[in-house]
């Protein structure tokens, strides 16, 4: 089971999944009660990580998130 990665923006207030949405369903389905994450500050990662994900097939939801 891999880790979900959440992203944080202390600024915001807010989180958001910026990975592992199918296995969280999964789990959820399930009935599981928890999902292991690693949270992250959106400032900690590194600008190729921070494209990456705003790449990713969730990039436009990430976008709008951090604004």
């Amino acid at each position: 089971m891999t880790m979900k990665n959440i992203v944080q923006n202390p600024a915001l207030g807010k989180v958001i999944m910026a990975g592992g949405h199918h296995g969280a369903a999964a789990m959820q389905r399930l009935g599981e009660k928890t999902i292991p994450t690693v949270v992250r500050q959106w400032s900690s990662l590194s600008k190729a990580v921070q494209q990456r994900l705003l790449n990713s097939p969730n990039g436009k939801a990430l976008s709008n998130y951090l604004k």
